[in-house]
């Protein structure tokens, strides 16, 4: 009886203390780790620990990692579900482990694996010493045992798998002072540890401020080579933030980043392998400073670059090689200023292009299936290089354009190659001054340009071929010549303008061109040949014409050389001609129509002191009655040292001679138009002049009123009846009251402009009604400079000459 009565009280004795020591497993846990991590600087401390023995279940809850600059590791719960009967068999499975409210500081981290690189150099060192002792006899039989007992053991590597590992709720410190990362869900299945090598699933989320990462996957590692495959990858990140984070020095002020798609990693020892068979990364809101001087910054709505298949493989003996299919590139609302923003480089609504990219260490290949470029503006500054504009006037961009397109290029680092490239501008503005050919173009210099030991070679010319280049949809081209005084202002409406056969990489290469333009109101250009462009001594066709080029706003030319103004005048050319081996070959054909040029300026030399006939003495010897002059003259000879045919000039003064007989019989046909014309005998060698009465205005006046319309039906009947007369118009204005001015002299350039613009527009006003309404060709109608009037007793006029 007393034997069976003491197991009952052993058996509660043992459960006693099992329990005690179940009560205080952490404490005991806590005592012994501590007690061997001590001498690592950590510290252990378990909030509570279970054990459950029959299905090695593990259960701990605030579990936290110190050392001694900070807390390491902690979990708010951690549980491992394993499975004991696979440990007999030299493999560990568990279940599947979960961890919540994990932190893990990777500064703290760093630390503490630093000071054990430390002590390790020392223990290595005090080791090295100690074994220099032992002598090589004892060295080489310590050996021979290992390798015996070695090849005596068998090989029987630990296999480790986990069902599934999921963390949540949990973060990891990256840089000491920022936020931490938030792990939101980390997922790992079918994880797998065998002989060194290492193959699981993985899926991961997670945000740091206002930045995601989500990633669904598989990692594996065998041997010495790394490999993760992202099924699925999105990322979205603000750029600023991740700055601070990775603290690089991106020049970002602001910008969100974001990836989706799939990616392929493979790393061995020197080489790093991307792939991806569909990845998209998109930028929105940048805003980032470019390094060039004069404060650039650059701001992007969005852009988007989609690659269908990319393929970078990074070496360490190599290089970089990348090589794409079909990608896609796409980038709306573009913004790059200087200047404190002063001043456009460029403005462009959007810009798409389909392309594929090949680079290696040794060149890179861009190849541009179509680029297309929309609503764009470049290069507007704020202020000119040299000239200075009237107040409150702004200068004009360099070019606005509604589309750039650009189809089937190949760009590399020899060579640019096309083609085709088309340009739908709307306006081209160019400002010359005397030392500027372009004194509007903002010239972008590094802010620190980098050394190279090698001298870039000078005999390597870089390649260009484009087949095609034209302008579409009729460009304007506005010259703004301060070169001169006063400054020319010249508009010219690109009607046509094509380049064919653009190259420089074979030998000699002809290149055809065909351009047509309206210049001013009524003037024309064409010309059509070819040129080869490239060559030292330049080959070249061409065949053409200039009609009704109105003088005028060149005179500043030949006031600047010769001293004299061109008062009117109007200009015809056909031209044919070739240059071939620097000889050239060909006709120019030239008619001037009622010239006429002003006084001499007295600021000029002294027409005394030169040797040859003022010029107004060789235009008056040169015209006809009309006031017109025509010149053929044959081309030959070496281009810098032509000869030019006289046959053309003997063929005018003969002719003039000639015409002096008929002012009898002109004089008499104009008498039944003596209401609108006064006849005056000239006692010049124009022989005659015709006086129309003056189409008077109001002052503000512009369009044509019925007592107007009614006067000038009696004038366009005579021109009419008369095809052999031609009209000059020429405009005078006064100036308004509303100018504060009592004298042109006292006109600023601005006002003068305003004011010549007026008697422009008016003289244009009655062109157009003589030629829409009574069908007069406008070239027999001759423009003239709008002259200023002080005032007193002249009106607003159109003053009338017929010859």
């Amino acid at each position: 009886m007393l034997k069976n009565r003491k197991f009952p009280l052993f058996t509660l004795v043992f459960l006693i203390l099992l329990g005690l020591l179940w009560a205080n497993l952490a404490r005991i846990a806590n005592y012994y780790t501590n007690k061997s991590l001590a001498e690592l600087g950590l510290e252990v401390d378990i909030g509570g620990l279970s054990v459950n023995l029959l299905h090695l279940n593990i259960e701990v809850s605030n579990l936290d990692i110190n050392h001694t600059s900070g807390k390491l590791f902690s979990a708010g719960y951690l549980r491992i579900d394993a499975e004991y009967t696979k440990w007999w068999q030299g493999n560990i499975q568990v279940a599947d482990v979960e961890i919540d409210k994990l932190s893990l500081s990777v500064p703290v981290l760093n630390t503490f694996l630093a000071e054990q690189s430390t002590a390790s150099d020392s223990d290595n060192n005090v080791a090295n010493n100690a074994n220099s002792d032992i002598n090589q006899a004892q060295q080489e039989s310590a050996a021979e045992s290992i390798a015996a007992s070695a090849d005596t053991v068998p090989q029987n590597p630990l296999a480790i798998a986990v069902g599934s590992v999921v963390v949540t709720d949990s973060e990891v410190l990256l840089v000491a002072e920022q936020a931490p990362v938030k792990v939101t869900d980390l997922a790992l299945e079918n994880f797998r540890l065998t002989d060194g090598n290492i193959l699981s699933d993985v899926e991961m989320g997670l945000t740091w401020l206002n930045n995601t990462i989500a990633v669904e996957g598989s990692y594996q590692q065998k041997s010495e080579q790394q490999s993760v495959t992202l099924r699925q990858l999105n990322v979205d990140i603000d750029m600023v933030e991740l700055d601070q984070l990775l603290s690089v020095g991106l020049p970002v002020e602001q910008g969100q980043l974001s990836f989706d798609g799939n990616l392929r990693v493979n790393l061995v020892p020197g080489i790093i392998q991307v792939a991806s068979d569909t990845l998209s990364t998109k930028v929105s809101s940048l805003k980032s400073s470019l390094p060039f001087k004069g404060d650039h910054q650059l701001t992007i709505e969005s852009a988007e670059l989609k690659a269908n298949s990319l393929s970078v493989s990074m070496d360490a003996a190599q290089g970089v090689f990348v090589d794409t299919a079909q990608s896609s590139l796409r980038v709306n609302g573009i913004d790059w200023l200087a200047d404190n923003s002063q001043s456009t480089i460029a403005k462009i609504a959007e810009l798409s292009s389909q392309f594929t990219l090949n680079h290696s260490s040794k060149d890179s290949s861009l190849n541009i299936e179509e680029l297309n470029v929309t609503q764009g503006t470049l290069v507007k500054p704020s202020q000119l290089k040299t000239i200075v504009l009237e107040e409150g006037e702004v200068p004009e961009p360099l070019l606005v354009f509604q589309q750039l397109i650009v189809k089937s290029a190949n760009i590399t680092s020899k060579q640019f190659m096309a083609e085709q490239i088309v340009l739908d501008a709307d306006r081209i503005v160019v400002y010359k001054s005397a030392d500027q050919l372009l004194d509007n173009l903002i010239e972008i210099e590094p802010v620190a340009a980098e050394s190279s030991d090698t001298a870039a070679s000078t005999d390597e010319v870089f390649g260009l071929s484009i087949k095609r280049l034209s302008l579409v949809d009729e460009p304007v081209i506005a010259l703004f010549d301060h070169s001169v005084s006063p400054a020319v202002e010249q508009e010219v409406k690109v009607t046509k303008f094509e380049l064919n056969g653009i190259s420089n990489l074979s030998g000699s290469a002809i290149t055809d061109f065909d351009v047509a333009a309206n210049i001013g109101k009524r003037g024309s250009f064409n010309a059509s040949g070819t040129i080869d462009l490239f060559a030292n001594q330049r080959d070249m066709s061409a065949q053409g014409s200039i009609n009704a080029l109105n003088l005028v706003p060149y005179s500043p030319y030949i006031s600047e050389a010769m001293g004299y103004a061109i008062k009117r005048g109007t200009l015809y050319s056909d031209f044919d001609f070739s240059v071939e081996q620097q000889q050239i070959s060909g006709k120019v054909k030239t008619n001037i129509r009622a010239i006429a040029l002003g006084d001499y300026q007295l600021d000029h030399q002294k027409e005394e002191e030169s040797t040859v006939l003022p010029l107004n003495t060789v235009i008056n010897q040169l015209t006809d009655d009309k006031g017109n002059f025509e010149l053929e003259v044959p081309l030959s000879g070496a281009v810098d040292d032509p000869n030019f045919g006289l046959t053309g000039l003997v063929s005018l003064v003969t002719t003039k001679a000639i015409k002096q007989g008929a002012t009898t019989y002109l004089l008499q046909s104009l008498v039944p138009y003596a209401t609108v014309v006064n006849i005056a005998m000239m006692a010049t060698d124009n022989l005659f002049e015709l006086t129309v009465n003056d189409l008077e205005y109001a002052i503000g006046q512009e369009e044509l009123s019925e007592a107007q319309l009614s006067y000038v039906g009696k004038l366009a009947q005579l021109l009419k009846d008369k095809p052999e007369l031609q009209l000059t118009v020429c405009p005078t204005v006064l100036i308004e009251p509303e100018l504060n001015v009592a004298k042109k002299s006292e006109l600023t350039d601005k006002q003068r402009k305003a004011l010549r613009k007026r008697g422009q527009d008016r003289m244009h006003a009655f062109i157009d009604v003589m030629a829409d309404q009574y069908s007069v060709s406008t070239d027999r109608m001759i423009e003239c400079q709008t002259s200023i009037a002080n005032g007193g007793k002249i009106k607003p006029h159109l003053a009338f000459t017929v010859k």
